[in-house]
């Protein structure tokens, strides 16, 4: 019954989950989240290879620190005792393998408590030239590479907002076109043909019909 009782309240919460999923439904419908979406596309279409440019800065820099600092932030180094590093359990954030690295060094690029893990390496190796590590890569991953990528990003963005601008007031102005070129048809059938027949107003748009009105006055 328990198990039973589990399951139901499972189940509740995961349809519960998927009624409010649903709201992604009407964000479409809003013009500043479809601009959004579509900006977004553009962007990430474009600045893929810059993307990747960063994930192979990443995975440079933990291959490089799976080498130098593999197996030096384990539990089990007395050297880590009285540390943040140990306090604060960071024991899955090491360089043991390149996968674990990888994901110390995207905390890292984020500048998340870097100095915690310089401490810690700073103990085990008992110098301080570790932190030649930590420097080399806040200047070409954070301050470059990151800067530099996140910048193309903001510009690309702002670009395709102003080119979708550009595609609404085309469309906006096409459509005053249209009006304006019927509004001048109408004026000209009768001005022209002085009177229309009955058969043939009753094929005029309402709008059409209102401009009708106003030129024969």
């Amino acid at each position: 019954a328990l198990v039973a009782s589990g399951f139901s309240i499972r189940a509740l919460q995961v349809l519960i989950l998927m009624r409010m999923l649903q709201v992604l439904r009407l964000l479409p419908r809003i013009a500043l989240f479809r601009n959004l979406a579509k900006s977004a596309t553009r962007i990430l279409v474009c600045f893929g290879v810059q993307g990747a440019f960063l994930f192979l800065v990443c995975l440079w820099f933990a291959t490089l620190g799976v080498q130098l600092f593999g197996g030096l932030l384990d539990p089990a180094n007395p050297a880590l005792r009285g540390t943040d590093y140990q306090d604060l359990q960071y024991y899955p954030l090491n360089f043991d393998t390149v996968l674990r690295a990888t994901a110390t060094v995207f905390i890292l690029l984020i500048v998340n408590n870097w100095f915690i893990f310089a401490n810690a390496l700073t103990a085990a190796t008992g110098t301080a030239t570790v932190n030649l590590y930590f420097v080399a890569f806040f200047l070409a991953g954070n301050m470059i590479v990151l800067n530099i990528f996140l910048a193309l990003v903001i510009d690309g963005f702002s670009v395709a907002v102003d080119a979708l601008a550009g595609e609404s007031e085309q469309a906006s102005e096409g459509g005053v076109h249209d009006v304006v070129q019927r509004r001048k048809a109408v004026l000209s059938a009768i001005l022209a043909d002085g009177e229309q027949s009955e058969e043939e107003e009753e094929d005029w748009e309402p709008e059409q019909l209102r401009w009708a009105s106003f030129a024969r006055e």
